[in-house]
């Protein structure tokens, strides 16, 4: 390849440490794949499918165990690993292209693919806002690099007659900041992207849907007590203002790289 290219990419702007958007991808692993399945998205997915691209600057993968899938809202639903990746505000575009041509062109015809899951959410997302508990110097920035011990994913939907816009106000502004599960860090908000050729799985949503979804992701210092109970409280809040509901929650743990730890209460 020409060297030119890379010296050109080098340059581009912008590339300012700037939170511009995330892939989430959630996915069921098939029945007795579980282990198979984190071996081979630890030992090679996560870099060679997303931390090689260019603009992806952090990336973490979690886990649901039995318990917790269990005490998801509803009960039940799947989804046991989660892997997340921020990129750089601008460079969104960039990103899906280079993530799904990556996919589809190089590491599926070298049969480094995997079909022995089911995607339950999956979605190139725009940042919306962060509310940083933590104190300073804590910044969205750092919460996939940062310790935390644990995570609350949790999908909301628009209420029929409301906007996104008057939606994401009032998750900024009410919502997150006076209903955070204890020992919370920080939240993130983020809403899908509508890309030709990748959107979330109609497991949990139809693709109608994905410009009425807000994606909150809790990150939590500790595990939660009863983690039932934000859920429950998150549900009750989110109907009573009548602006949006709780359609999907799950509490899940850090994956331990270089192990296959969890894979036994799975």
């Amino acid at each position: 390849m020409n060297e030119d290219v890379y010296r050109e990419l080098a340059r581009e702007q912008p590339d300012d440490a700037v939170l511009g958007g995330a892939l989430v991808t959630l996915v069921e692993p098939l029945p007795g794949c579980a282990r198979s399945y984190n071996r081979w998205y630890e030992d090679d997915h996560i870099y060679a499918g997303a931390m090689m691209s260019p603009w992806v600057f952090a990336g973490k993968r979690f886990i649901a165990t039995r318990e917790q899938s269990a005490n998801s809202l509803p009960p039940g639903a799947g989804g046991r690993f989660l892997a997340l990746y921020w990129y750089t505000a601008g460079q969104a575009r960039p990103v899906e292209e280079w993530g799904v041509t990556r996919l589809v062109d190089s590491l599926v015809p070298q049969g480094r693919g995997n079909t022995d899951r089911r995607h339950h959410y999956s979605a190139f997302h725009d940042h919306q806002f962060s509310h940083v508990f933590d104190p300073d110097p804590m910044r969205d920035i750092h919460a996939l690099d940062h310790p935390y011990a644990g995570l609350v994913l949790e999908l909301v939907d628009l209420a029929e007659t409301g906007t996104r816009a008057d939606c994401l106000a009032r998750l900024r502004d009410e919502f997150v900041p006076a209903h955070a599960p204890a020992g919370a860090g920080q939240c993130v908000a983020l809403t899908p992207r509508v890309v030709d050729g990748w959107s979330a799985d109609v497991g949990l949503l139809g693709p109608d849907d994905l410009r009425r979804r807000v994606c909150l992701l809790w990150f939590l210092r500790r595990p939660l007590g009863d983690p039932t109970q934000p859920f429950h409280d998150h549900a009750a809040t989110l109907s009573a203002g009548g602006y949006a509901r709780l359609t999907f929650a799950l509490p899940m743990v850090p994956a331990v790289p270089g192990t296959d730890t969890y894979m036994d209460q799975m």
